[in-house]
């Protein structure tokens, strides 16, 4: 894994927990600050973090770094020992990586070239971007919603599903 990461790695074969604090002051924690990640278990091996040149952003209980981000020239690398990395924080990463993003709720997202599907917790209006300009309808209505748009608004009802078209 180091090889692969280019953060320096130590494998413990002492029982630990699976979740770290985080440590705010960084763009991966932001919104996130003083929260515990991972699961509620412990277990062994532990695979912990031990790069001097490597930020720690969120620690085991027992003090050893679990999240931590390091980047070199051309690359950027990100470690965590804890498992079930919140939402919120891989939207961090992916806003970091420049991957586009369709929206900045904690709406779910799945989409392939030509559909897109937004499940909304809470009812409300959304703006939803696209990766390019596209034609966009309603699958189940029919409804034209944009033409030749990058991003268009679409209102959504308390745990409301909507599938769209997108047609580049």
């Amino acid at each position: 894994m180091e090889a692969l990461t280019g953060i320096r790695l130590r494998m413990s074969r002492d029982e630990a927990s699976f979740t770290a604090k985080l440590a705010g002051g960084h763009p991966i924690t932001e919104g996130l600050e003083e929260q515990r990640i991972g699961v509620p278990r412990r277990g062994f091996p532990v695979c912990y973090a031990d790069d001097p040149a490597a930020t720690v952003l969120g620690r085991l209980e027992d003090g050893r770094a679990a999240l931590v981000v390091k980047a070199g020239e051309s690359w950027t690398s990100v470690f965590s020992t804890v498992p079930m990395l919140p939402a919120r924080l891989m939207r961090n990463l992916a806003r970091m990586a420049g991957v586009h993003r369709y929206i900045d709720s904690e709406d779910v997202v799945w989409a392939s070239r030509n559909l897109l599907a937004v499940c909304a917790r809470d009812a409300g209006k959304r703006v939803i971007r696209l990766p390019g300009k596209a034609d966009v309808r309603d699958l189940y209505t029919g409804e034209t919603v944009g033409k030749d748009v990058t991003a268009f608004e679409a209102e959504f009802g308390k745990n409301a599903t909507r599938v769209f078209t997108v047609i580049p």
